[in-house]
């Protein structure tokens, strides 16, 4: 049995990061101006990933496999990914209240 699964050709990779901000299942590993990979044990096949990539690096292939085989381990990365993208907003947020409260603060001086 094979899936279908989401593959960066290396050469073409930029790093620019919109991959893995794209991917709702935290499959796409790399770090901003370094090449990327996508972990195909973690990969759904849902292409969300591929209209985002400015160099077009990014294609469809297909491996061995059975999506039954990783939906626990999916639906865990989901789930983690929104939880930290939900911390990551109310942290901005907080910073940026208290920079409001700051310039305010100097206003009123």
């Amino acid at each position: 049995m094979t899936r279908r699964v989401v593959f960066i050709k290396e050469d073409n990779c930029i790093g620019c990061q919109i991959c893995i901000k794209k991917c709702p299942f935290d499959s796409i590993i790399g770090t901003e101006n370094f090449v990327h990979r996508v972990n195909f044990n973690e990969c759904t096949g849902c292409k969300l990933c591929i209209p985002m990539c400015p160099t077009d690096c990014i294609k469809v292939i297909s491996i061995d496999g059975d999506k039954k085989d990783i939906t626990e381990k999916i639906l865990f990365n989901f789930q983690r990914k929104k939880a930290r993208v939900s911390r990551v907003e109310k942290r901005t947020e907080s910073i940026i209240n208290s920079q409001i409260d700051k310039i305010l603060a100097n206003e009123q001086k």
